[in-house]
């Protein structure tokens, strides 16, 4: 089987390359601060905490196109966040 042409170059298979996604991201805020990063690669970085293994990308975009923002995504009630597959949240101090 060959390489698909859409793959990127000098990337491995699409399963590797998500391996060290977290440490990319890591690495980008520390590097280049807050300001380098999108309020998706926020909110992904905050569900980090939610999921320690799992891929955060695909329920961090479902909440920024179901919101809008990261502000209206943390704004959200337990029950309005339930539809979009968060089933537990943290009681935060207010």
């Amino acid at each position: 089987m060959t390489k698909s042409s859409k793959e990127p170059p000098g990337r491995a298979n699409p399963a590797e390359y998500a391996k060290g996604h977290r440490a990319r991201m890591r690495g980008k805020l520390l590097e280049k601060g807050t300001a380098a990063l999108t309020e998706l690669e926020i909110l992904e970085m905050l569900l980090y905490a939610g999921a320690p293994r799992g891929d955060t990308k695909p329920l961090a975009k479902r909440l920024i196109k179901t919101f809008k923002s990261l502000s209206a995504v943390l704004r959200a009630s337990p029950d309005d966040l339930r539809p979009i597959g968060v089933w537990a949240m943290p009681q935060l101090p207010r």
